[in-house]
């Protein structure tokens, strides 16, 4: 005779197995990084400021794609051709348009 375990004994068994999954970096309750975006229309500038804060497994540097909307150009809804690239690795620069 043997022995056969009930779907139900082994579904409960399974679902007390401790499973270990890699979770993505966020930050945690009260950690961020922030950084202000400052358009200057009469000089058609661009600020994007320094990073404030940090958390672990930030990333350290990454790649803004800036797109300026108007009037027969972007409106937000579709995506549009960047007319300018970044590097943003956290500190302060202005791009001109």
């Amino acid at each position: 005779m043997t022995s056969r375990t009930s779907p139900v004994a082994l579904r409960r068994a399974r679902s007390t197995k401790t499973v270990r999954c890699r979770r993505a970096r966020v930050p945690k309750k009260g950690q961020r990084a922030t950084y202000d975006l400052v358009w200057n229309d009469k000089a058609r500038t661009l600020t994007i400021g320094a990073r404030r804060g940090t958390f672990p497994g930030m990333v350290q540097r990454r790649r803004l794609d800036l797109v300026l909307a108007g009037p027969g150009k972007a409106n937000g809804i579709a995506a549009a051709p960047a007319a300018r690239h970044v590097t943003y690795d956290g500190k302060a620069v202005t791009v001109r348009f």
